[in-house]
């Protein structure tokens, strides 16, 4: 396993940026995650089967195109399923996080058109900004930081979701 220390910027002042082993902890969420996401396909794909089964016995949907729109809908949760669960085995092969200090420079929501139903994101002003400058965060941490925060960020290194972070300083305080 390569792991490497970047050296500090002006946000990683007191703690240096540093690529480190998952913990076991950090390795179970993963896989927790994987679960989780197999179980949500799995009803995903259950309630696809009984939307169509309501439409075949109570509307005049024409057998074929429900038959297709069946097969495009399963193929679409497969095909999500397999790249979900191939970025989670390629961070758990890896086992690596990076971690650092940074300043939080954008906080929204993406992938969704109004701003709902997307993934919670943060642009981040560290060491690792060609690799890591975009990275997913949970709604509770979401919801901790703002904009301008310094924070000490560890983030999955192949998936660019973080693990934890922690507020150093309060915007614009630094």
């Amino acid at each position: 396993m390569n792991l490497s220390t970047h050296s500090t910027s002006g946000y990683s002042q007191n703690r240096p940026s540093a690529i480190v082993p998952l913990t076991d902890s950090e390795r179970s969420q993963l896989e927790d995650s994987k679960s989780k996401s197999k179980r949500g396909m799995m009803v995903a794909a259950l309630g696809l089967a009984f939307i169509l089964a309501y439409r075949f016995l109570f509307t005049t949907l024409r057998t074929e195109g429900g038959i297709a729109i069946a097969i495009v809908a399963v193929i679409g949760l497969v095909v999500f399923y397999l790249v979900f669960k191939s970025r989670i085995n390629k961070a758990l092969e890896r086992g690596t996080k990076h971690v650092g200090r940074a300043r939080i420079v954008k906080k929204y929501i993406s992938g969704g058109d109004d701003g709902s139903g997307g993934s919670p994101t943060f642009r981040l002003d560290w060491d690792f900004n060609k690799t890591h400058s975009k990275v997913y965060v949970p709604k509770d941490i979401y919801a901790k930081l703002s904009e301008n925060d310094l924070a000490d960020i560890e983030v999955v290194s192949t998936t660019h979701y973080v693990l934890s972070a922690q507020k150093v300083a309060e915007s614009g305080s630094w």
